[in-house]
């Protein structure tokens, strides 16, 4: 049986501390929890201990040093914030922090006063949790290190060699002097504001280094130097072992090294493996291609905080590929792994002390405390107070008893429940209705696990509650308390040694006079309350949580001789199980031995029994004939017509028209027979096939009233033969794109300019020359086409019109191409989905509810809808190929750097590059020979037996649609089938070398793109004005938000000269170890979502940025690595939206990548009876 396919995995940061917390700040007051000591196999143990917290508002409180001892003796990674607050006296013993190697988080220091702080071995702070400044200012930097309120003559850092995230600040304090000799822009790898006020460095100590010290010190002692060097601009800011630039350090490096290698660093940026500096751990699973499931791979590792490790430590989880404390939503514990819930997941919630209106939200969907539940007046009155040294405690208002209702799902409490409260509206406990288990871990006063005393209660009201595992039974003083003398507790107290002490609760007279007492359903095991749902035990049966007298009810049957249960809801009365099989009567219909609510589409009803639908007939039936109409099929899968036009019978998929019959798409009326002079030949050839028999009428145009999604599949047992001529081509097709304006493709179109070019071409002929010749073109709006207008979807750009064509148009006109306007886009080309608010939302050509992708989405639907035979967009992270996929055509990314640049707006000149799309692959072939220069356009045909394609399972197969996933799994085997062979190889390193590439790329160079668009265009607008004027809120978000914060150069050149190259080699490795010709995943992992209005898609949970990075999942990793990569159709799901498959192959490698496609192409269409 296979493993659980792996989730996404956490490196060290937030992800990984909250799943690691065990505690809020108030239950480590307790206690603490002690390291987790991880022994790897090529060092020393490496102790691992929980920071906190706190943040600048923890009030002082006793015994905090103590506390901070206990916490990190022996300590040598911190697994979130170093906090040390609140610490006073000169000469305190601090030598516990000796042995601190790494923070994951921040380093605070706060109302310290001390003479000398030293982390001696404190090497790397990684900021993966950053602390906001004291003011409330947003705008202010976020901090990795902050001393604050603080007297300290020296915080001694000697080791430190980097701070990965956030900025230095010093707020308030004394001392430090030494500070001033730090340069701090070699610490931080980043471009961020340091705010140290020159005056906390002041100090009457001597503020002068030990002449060892020649690049700085912490201190006056010669123990206290700075170990930085200083490196070579080659570095691009990562740390290194000598100014020269061969002395960098490797990539993967943090805090510096001793050398070059992986091997040699200090500590590691991402994971430390048997001694070496990885990306990521070695992955636990491994894809099993015999049972399609994922299996544990021995080889394997687990990432635990910065480690890899063989397995995780007691007594953390095994979650995915990581070591967890606690499972992540959604998921529970079963034997040390956390595994899918089934139903309601549980949700382990700590204790926080006293309830109260500040702190109940804390516990919204729980069903475990880890810890107790503690009531008290103070809960209901509210509470607020000022500490000594002018500390601030934030109170909370007076709570309402009905808010403790959020704690219904509590199931279970691992300590005890303390309820000393008394309110007018708190007359049971009901709210804990849910609870069955009290663990008694830890107790609270006369070792109780259950104390309540001197409340209002009525009755318990806690219905649920079968267990106490420990602990004295303890209420009192609770004087309108009834039924809990009646309570048998024997039977739920575990230990027999524990006491039940009941005193000075209601009066067992006074409860029977106002009717106290026990349903009559309940046994002599008592109750905790009124009613049936309130016993301990059932007298007769029981019906879940109700008792009853007998099972004879409605839809209830008898499980055995105490308990009734319900009838399967689509029974009728009655049943005699669980199951839909087991039902006497159905409610609605039958299919086999199950009652079902309504028969499937594929079905057709017949006296209350679902039946099968013909194999030839799609989107359900009348009956079981094969024809069109009453009896038969709602639709035919294929038409069989007559040479009158009239659907005759239908065909099943895959079924091959006969010798003699023409294969063609036609519209239907709703009568069944072909619309009037309507034939649509969507699928039409640029000319005529020389030597061909086959010739296609494209003279009509098609009704105003036709989608082209609307389209059927027909054989056709007569030919037609006509002619045509370019410019009624050109008319028709313009013609169609006024039919259907609607649908937004594109922005503008010339006429006058299109006739032009195909009189001029008529007037040639068709000659080998012109290998493109009539074929008409989608151009997108960021690519000049001379003397047409360029806006790049942007209104301030509507009167821009280019004198020049860019290369890429010149040499498409040169071949006999006409360009019939400029196609709508994702304005700037910044997003996937096409919905332009300047120009209305390109809408999807098999759906104008559903987007048509992007950002070159208007291209895609211009072809899909035939209102040209190809189209040109540009891809940055896979807006040719994302538009491709969800509109059911072919899209090309080339090798970056194949087309000649220049005329086009950019995002990224390093990531951008045009992109040939059209209805087969064949057609993008000669394209891509023109646009590329090439001198030949004819692909080579490739037997499937030479095709060799990796399979990489994680990351490319996950999180997928379920009709993607398993559309794509019925595309492998029938490619296996037909000989291909496919290798089941990951990408390992290409997912995280993406992330790390691809956003700072673009974010930084997009701004530089922007202010080259505004000079070449001579916009009279400033670059802030440009970008106040984008219209849609996506873009100008995105664009606004990277002006406010925009990429350190430091920063884009790491990812640029390192990441990227890394991400490159990891693709050559793929492919060269491998052995495979390309790689073969799902284009997209969703087909096309919904166009909510004229501005703004429909994204998963409401965020464009969301949306972005589901689309681009699959297409970006060969964007940033510039591979070619081609999106082919795969066919489309139940709703008729197109799903694709996407390949991919070695830099340099397109053409043969091309003919792979045509090869793959030409499989699916026979598969599928085209």
């Amino acid at each position: 049986m296979g493993a659980s396919p792996p989730t996404a995995r956490a490196v060290t940061g937030a992800l990984l501390l909250a799943a690691l917390c065990h505690a809020s700040p108030a239950s480590l007051i307790i206690g603490t929890t002690p390291p987790v000591v991880v022994t790897p196999t090529d060092a020393h143990s490496v102790s691992v201990c929980q920071g906190t917290s706190y943040g600048l508002s923890r009030p002082p409180r006793e015994n905090t040093y103590l506390d901070l001892k206990q916490r990190y003796s022996n300590c040598t990674l911190v697994d979130g914030n170093l906090e040390l607050t609140w610490l006073q006296g000169r000469d305190l013993d601090l030598s516990f922090l000796q042995d601190i190697r790494e923070v994951t988080g921040y380093v605070l220091l706060d109302h310290v006063t001390a003479s000398r702080v030293r982390l001696p071995s404190l090497s790397l702070i990684r900021g993966t949790s950053l602390l906001p400044p004291p003011t409330q200012d947003s705008q202010r930097p976020r901090f990795g290190l902050l001393v604050a309120h603080a007297h300290v003559e020296a915080l001694d850092l000697p080791a430190l060699g980097e701070i990965l995230a956030g900025s230095v600040g010093v707020f308030n304090s004394t001392g430090l002097c030494h500070w001033r000799s730090v340069d701090w822009s070699r610490l931080t790898s980043h471009e961020e504001e340091n705010l140290i006020n020159p005056n906390n460095l002041e100090s009457s100590s001597n503020c002068t280094c030990d002449p060892l010290c020649s690049s700085g010190c912490w201190g006056e002692r010669g123990d206290s130097c700075l170990s930085l060097e200083a490196c070579s601009p080659e570095c691009h800011g990562f740390p290194c072992f000598g100014t020269r630039p061969e002395e960098c350090c490797h990539p993967f490096c943090a805090a510096g090294c001793t050398g070059p290698s992986s091997r040699e660093c200090r500590a590691c940026r991402f994971f430390s493996d048997d001694g070496e500096c990885v990306l990521e751990c070695p992955s636990v699973f491994q894809y099993n291609a015999t049972t399609s499931s994922w299996d544990t791979d021995p080889q394997g590792k687990y990432s635990f905080v910065n480690m890899c490790v063989e397995d995780c430590p007691t007594p953390l989880l095994r979650e995915g590929g990581t070591c967890v404390r606690e499972c992540s939503q959604g998921k529970r514990e079963q034997e040390g792994v956390c595994v899918p819930c089934e139903g309601p997941c549980p949700r382990v919630c700590h204790g926080v002390g006293v309830v109260h209106a500040g702190n109940v939200h804390l516990f919204e969907g729980c069903t475990t405390i880890q810890g107790s539940l503690i009531l008290s007046n103070a809960s209901f009155s509210g509470y607020d107070k000022t500490m000594p040294h002018d500390t601030v405690i934030q109170g909370y208002p007076a709570m309402d008893p009905k808010e403790l209702e959020i704690l219904s799902t509590v199931e279970e409490v691992t300590g005890y429940i303390d309820i000393r409260a008394s309110h007018p509206r708190l007359a049971n406990l009901s709210f804990l209705r849910n609870l069955e288990v009290i663990g008694g871990e830890s107790l609270t006063e006369h070792s109780s696990s259950v104390l309540i005393t001197g409340t209002s209660l009525e009755n318990l009201g806690l219905a649920s509650l079968r267990t106490v595992k420990a602990g004295h039974i303890r209420i009192t003083d609770n004087t309108n308390l009834c039924y809990v003398e009646n309570v048998r507790w024997g039977k739920i107290i575990e230990d027999s040694e524990e006491r039940v002490h009941l005193m000075n609760n209601a009066e067992g007279g006074s409860c029977t006079v106002a009717s106290s007492v026990c349903h009559e359903a309940c046994s002599d095991d008592g109750c905790w309350g009124p009613g049936q749902d309130q016993c301990l035990s059932c007298k007769n049966f029981r019906l879940h949580s109700t008792c009853v007298e007998n099972c004879n009810i409605s839809r209830v049957f008898q499980v055995d001789s105490n308990t009734c249960d319900f009838c399967h809801e689509e029974c009728e009365e009655r049943c005699y199980g669980l199951d839909s099989d087991q039902c006497e009567r159905c409610k609605n219909v039958e299919r086999g031995s199950n009652c079902v609510r309504e028969c499937s589409p594929e079905e057709f009803e017949d006296n209350g029994v679902c039946l099968p639908c013909h194999s030839s007939c799609i989107h359900g039936c009348s009956g079981p004939n094969n024809i069109m109409g009453e009896g038969g099929c709602t639709k035919c899968a294929k038409y069989g017509i007559n040479g009158n036009l009239e659907v005759t019978h239908c065909l099943p998929h895959g079924f091959h028209c006969p010798e003699g019959d023409f294969f063609d798409w036609l519209v239907l009326e709703d009568s069944g027979n072909v619309s009037s002079g309507s034939r649509c030949y969507l699928q039409c050839d640029l000319k005529f096939p020389k030597g061909s028999g086959v010739q296609y009428d494209c003279s009509h145009p098609c009704p105003e009233e036709f989608q082209a999604f609307q389209a059927v599949p027909a054989c056709i047992a007569d030919k037609r033969h006509a002619h045509r001529n370019l410019v009624n081509k050109v008319n028709r097709q313009l013609n169609r794109e006024e039919q259907f304006r609607y649908y937004n493709a594109y922005i503008s179109t010339d006429r006058l300019y299109a006739h032009n070019l195909a009189t001029d071409l008529d007037s040639l002929g068709d000659t080998d020359e012109l290998r493109l010749y009539g074929m008409t073109i989608a151009m997108k709006d960021n690519v000049d086409v001379a003397n047409m207008p360029h806006t790049a979807g942007h209104r301030m750009l509507s009167n821009y019109v280019p004198k020049e064509d860019a290369p890429i148009s010149s040499s498409l006109k040169k071949a006999g191409a006409i360009i019939l306007g400029k196609a709508n886009m994702h304005e700037l080309a910044y997003g996937v989905t096409s919905s332009n608010a300047a120009f209305g939302p390109v809408r999807n050509a098999f759906n104008s509810s559903k987007f048509a992708g992007g950002s070159s989405g208007g291209t895609a639907t211009a072809v899909a809808l035939g209102l040209a035979d190809a189209g040109v967009g540009s891809d940055t992270g896979g807006s040719s190929r994302i538009p491709a996929a969800v509109s059911g055509i072919v899209g090309f990314r080339p090798s970056t750097g194949r087309y000649p640049p220049g005329g086009m707006t950019h995002l990224s000149w390093t990531r951008d590059t045009a992109g040939p799309m059209a209805r087969d692959v064949r057609t993008v072939a000669a394209l891509d020979a023109v646009m590329a220069g090439s001198a030949f356009s004819e692909l080579p045909t490739i037997n499937p037996s030479d095709i060799r394609l990796g399979v990489p399972r994680t990351h490319f197969y996950q999180n997928l649609s379920h009709d993607v996933s398993g559309r794509m799994e019925e595309v492998l085997k029938i490619l296996s089938a037909e000989g291909i062979e496919l290798v089941e190889a990951d990408m390992h390193r290409v997912p995280r070398l993406t992330e790390l590439t691809g956003f700072p790329v673009i974010f930084y160079e997009c701004l530089v793109a922007f202010q080259q668009l505004l000079n070449r265009t001579n916009l009279p607008v400033t670059l802030n004005e440009f970008v106040d004027g984008i219209s849609s809120p996506d873009v100008k978000n995105i664009v606004k938000s990277i002006l406010s914060d925009p990429v350190p150069e430091e920063k884009y050149r790491q990812s640029l000269h390192h990441y990227r190259l890394l991400l490159k080699e990891a693709f050559r490795e793929y492919f060269d170890l491998n052995r495979v010709d390309a790689a073969i995943f799902p284009s997209v992992p969703a087909p096309a979502g919904d166009v909510v209005g004229r501005e703004d898609p429909a994204v998963p949970g409401g965020d464009p940025m969301a949306t972005v990075a589901t689309y681009i999942r699959n297409t970006d990793p060969s964007s940033n690595a510039g591979v070619p990569s081609l999106a082919i159709p795969m066919g489309v799901n139940g709703e008729g939206l197109p799903m694709a498959l996407q390949i991919e192959g070695p830099e340099g490698s397109d053409r043969e990548l091309l003919a792979i496609g045509a090869a793959i192409e030409g499989i699916l269409l026979k598969s599928r009876g085209v």
